[in-house]
């Protein structure tokens, strides 16, 4: 057997050109803007998935007050050292 043989034998009444093997459109994708769990763009109005649409909406909170920096370094540094 050749390699002409083997082909024609296995492409034997296929069509020419095959566009895809599955042939369906490739389905998009969107995320969740609120927790980016991804499903279908109609699956997700405003952006937003089920859970967190069903989830009310908190008023943003005040800008969190200004920290010692040199202070938190310092706690995660003793909490990192061996006893």
């Amino acid at each position: 057997m050749d390699a002409d043989y083997l082909t024609q034998a296995l492409t034997a009444g296929l069509p020419a050109q095959a566009g895809s093997p599955v042939a369906p459109k490739p389905r998009l994708l969107a995320e969740c803007t609120e927790c980016g769990r991804p499903g279908a763009p109609e699956a997700l109005p405003d952006g937003l998935c089920r859970p967190c649409r069903t989830i009310p909406q908190e008023t943003p909170a005040a800008p969190p007050a200004e920290r010692d920096v040199h202070a938190l370094v310092g706690q995660l540094r003793d909490l990192t050292r061996l006893p």
